[in-house]
């Protein structure tokens, strides 16, 4: 194929039955996927039908046999054989011959073969293995006997040679210098092969009618090269919908995959994204399944066992009801432990019981017909689906949900663990010869889609909100303080870093707390109170400030960076328009309070429900921890008017000067807040009304992140004065979610200790901080971590064997 490039001409290949390591090495060559072709999985017709769509823009196709010519299915028949395959698709065969040991005899050979069949379909011979002496002193004997040309010879070429090993080849992805081998063969064959003849036998192939695949499958939009570049812009949708996105495994490690069965899925409405267990940190974001398939994971079981991140997401989405399905290696990634090739056991994922071991030898091999046992993910109990198995590694827990039946064959034996979420066992399945069974898995995959949508990607409600809101968990937090006093140090010790770490126990439902994806955002808006004249500066600095976090160069970016968490900055309301900040704006900027609402009570509904939009998304995206901070010019002023109404309190004893007001400044803030808590009456009873008349859009912004917080089960941490606002505010609409929130640090304004107070919250930090912007949030990051990593990495009383404290009476 490479020679056929070299000339300009463009192929395309195909493999002859179940194997995955030839397309690799062709994929490397033609730079585009290599297909099987199996007429055991799929029948005459539909095999020619996936011949033509795969061939259809090609110049060559060029098929690779399979094991002797005529060999197939149980060893006594020819169904799914390279003669069976060149019969279906009426393509002319070149025999290769391999020559080492032998000379006269191959004419006998050859002869053999022609006659097998009355329609043996071949039509010219490469002699392998051999020289150009022999290959020519051969020729007039071949020729004249049995009435085909000779093409050619290959001549032994020591250094092209490709390693071998208990699957078959090494993989492309091991030989540094593949193309450099492939290069040189090609360059010997221009030689050794006469291309031209070749290229004539190829011509003589009978022109065969396409068959479209719709008409084997009317439900399915075929999918193409066009239309499914593996770089996510997948477009053909089934029945309409949006794609959903099954993260597929494909590294060294897992390499085992049909083409055709990952085209079958894009038809079908998903979208392939490719991730590796090897190298990558955690699955991709936003997936709706999982597939694993097979390969090698015994080579690299030591790697594979030592990515605990990549561990962990697994597990995470799977606990949390993620459909998937793990094929062979992938299947032995996911159980407790695996034996690599020296049988030493290493941790591997853990989802699924048992032990994959090396036995050293094929246990159950080749073509299987699966029959469900019970009604599973991808199917009912007694629907069939046709696979093959090649391994040599078995497991202390194969399951039983299918029964595998050799064709031709009387054994048999049960395979796969399944439930409604998974399936997964040695079989390597071929989706076309049952297709519901892949629409089976995407139907799953959408179906989870749109439970996780309804929690993190069609935004809630404000009133589905509360309504999800629960108290924490009692008894996630019972069980993290007992973890606490089991560890090796005076009871309580740590004090309120113990207490963070319960509450967050409580939080998550768990003791097995996560916190390592954090991030910030920033709610930036505007108030149309600065023309009052209460603040230093104009609204034109939000819009400014904002754009200044994403280039990380703003004080709580840097922050950000050095604690290894995200920053997000939303356009909430601000006055006008940046090119990067991301936008959720209200309207640009609220109403001047003194005259007029600050919104309206829509507008103030909406508001929350950008920030519960957010969190959902922040939840999507795997993040365990969130900050919550504002930027907006006169924001100080809002939320002292909010204070002073929801606590009952005179302005003065809760208005400061914020980022550094005269005194005459500061008197005309408190007239300003006076006038408008005069004019408008907000009701202290009623969030929503107090928000709408005096607060801000950052405000509500943030008060929809703590709600969202509560809601998805993510604690989020308060910055100074105006978060804690935003804070109050979510409480006021919803007590429990008071035990979501965490504080964080002690502002300079006047009314933020008496905030905290009436949150009954205590601070981290007093350290004057005033600057906002989550700066005070994002300190406490490091604490949080140090106590999260002694709380799961610290030795227990008992590991050290020393005798445990016990409570004081």
């Amino acid at each position: 194929m490479q020679a056929f490039k070299n000339r300009g001409v463009h192929p395309v290949s195909f493999k002859c039955g179940p194997d995955y390591i030839d397309p690799l090495f062709h994929t490397q060559v033609l730079g585009i996927p290599s297909r099987n072709l199996d007429s055991y999985f799929t029948g005459r017709e539909l095999t020619k039908a996936l011949f033509c769509k795969n061939a259809a823009q090609a110049d060559l196709a060029v098929m690779e046999g399979v094991m002797g010519f005529y060999d197939g299915v149980a060893g006594i028949t020819t169904q799914a054989s390279s003669w069976e395959l060149a019969d279906i698709t009426d393509t002319p065969v070149i025999l290769v011959v391999n020559m080492r040991g032998m000379s006269r005899s191959v004419v006998a050979l050859i002869r053999g073969f022609l006659q097998m069949e009355k329609k043996s379909h071949i039509c010219g011979v490469i002699l392998n293995q051999t020289s150009e002496v022999m290959c020519e002193d051969l020729r007039p004997l071949i020729e004249e006997n049995c009435k085909i040309p000779v093409l050619g010879y290959v001549p032994k070429v020591a250094e092209c040679v490709i390693e071998s090993r208990h699957l078959g080849l090494v993989t492309p992805a091991e030989m540094t210098d593949l193309q450099e081998r492939i290069e040189k063969l090609a360059e010997i064959l221009e030689k050794t092969l006469d291309l031209d003849k070749i290229l004539t036998v190829a011509a003589g192939a009978s022109m065969l009618q396409e068959q479209k695949m719709e008409d084997f499958y009317p439900e399915l939009q075929v999918a193409t090269e066009e239309n499914c570049k593996e770089s996510g812009k997948e477009q053909n949708q089934s029945q309409g919908e949006h794609p959903v996105r099954i993260g597929v495994a494909r590294d060294e490690a897992f390499c085992f995959y049909y083409e055709d069965n990952l085209d079958l899925l894009r038809a079908m409405g998903a979208q392939i994204v490719p991730f590796s267990p090897l190298h990558d940190a955690k699955l991709p974001e936003n997936l709706h399944g999982l597939l694993i398939g097979g390969g090698y994971p015994e080579l690299y079981a030591k790697q594979l066992s030592e990515n605990e991140t990549m561990k962990e997401s697994f597990r995470r989405q799977i606990e949390a009801g993620m459909p998937y399905l793990a094929e062979c290696g992938g299947f032995m990634y996911l159980h407790e432990t695996m034996e690599d090739m020296k049988k030493e056991r290493w941790q591997m994922v853990g989802v699924l019981p048992g032990h994959a071991f090396y036995t050293g030898k094929l246990g159950r091999f080749g073509y299987v017909e699966l029959t469900a046992q019970k009604e599973q993910i991808l199917g009912e109990a007694g629907e069939t689906i046709r696979a093959h198995e090649f391994h040599y590694f078995d497991s202390s827990e194969n399951g039983d949900a299918f029964r595998a039946q050799k064709p031709r064959r009387k054994r048999g034996w049960d395979c796969m663990q399944a439930s409604e979420t998974h399936a997964a066992g040695f079989p390597h399945l071929y989706y076309y010869s049952n297709p519901a069974f892949a629409a089976n898995f995407v139907k799953a995959c959408r179906n989870w889609e749109q439970e996780t949508w309804q929690h993190g990607g069609r935004s809630m409600t404000l009133e589905e909100t509360i309504h999800r809101i629960r108290p924490v968990d009692q008894k996630a937090k019972e069980d993290a303080k007992e973890h606490w006093d089991s560890l090796g140090k005076p009871l309580g010790s740590l004090g309120r870093l113990e207490d963070v770490i319960i509450q967050i126990a409580g939080i998550q439902r768990t003791p097995q707390i996560h916190i390592e994806n954090k991030a910030l955002v920033i709610m930036c808006a505007d108030n149309g109170v600065v023309e009052e004249g209460v603040t230093q500066c104009g609204q034109e600095v939000t819009a400014s400030v904002a754009e200044n976090f994403l280039d990380e160069k703003s004080c709580v970016a840097i922050m950000c960076k050095r604690a290894g968490a995200g920053i997000f900055p939303v356009d909430i309301g601000m006055a006008v328009d940046t090119p990067r900040v991301e936008k959720r704006k209200i309207a640009y900027g609220t109403k001047n309070m003194t005259k007029e609402p600050a919104m309206t009570r829509a507008q103030a509904v909406a508001a929350i429900e950008a920030g519960i939009a957010k969190a959902q998304e922040l939840k999507n995206l795997g993040y365990e921890l969130l900050a919550t901070g504002e930027m907006g010019i006169g924001n100080t002023t809002t939320s002292s008017a909010m204070t002073a109404v929801f606590l009952g309190m005179e302005p003065e004893m809760v208005t400061g000067r914020g980022a550094g007001l005269s005194g005459d400044g500061l008197k005309r803030k408190v007239q300003a807040i006076r006038r408008a808590i005069f004019l408008h009456e907000p009701d202290a009873s009623d969030p929503l009304d107090v928000l709408s008349k005096v607060g801000g859009f950052d405000i509500a912004g943030m008060c929809g992140l703590f709600l969202g917080g509560a809601a998805l089960q993510i604690p989020v941490i308060m910055d100074g004065f105006i978060s804690q606002v935003a804070a109050l505010t979510a409480v006021r609409l919803v007590p429990e979610c008071a035990d979501y929130i965490l504080a964080s640090h002690v502002s300079q304004e006047p009314g933020a200790d008496i905030l905290l107070h009436a949150l009954q919250k205590e601070a981290f930090l007093t350290c004057e901080m005033r600057l906002g912007e989550g700066s005070g949030a994002v300190a406490i990051f490091p604490l949080l971590d140090f106590a999260s990593d002694i709380y799961h990495k610290m030795s227990t009383f008992a590991q050290i064997e020393v005798e445990a404290y016990q409570p004081l009476d």
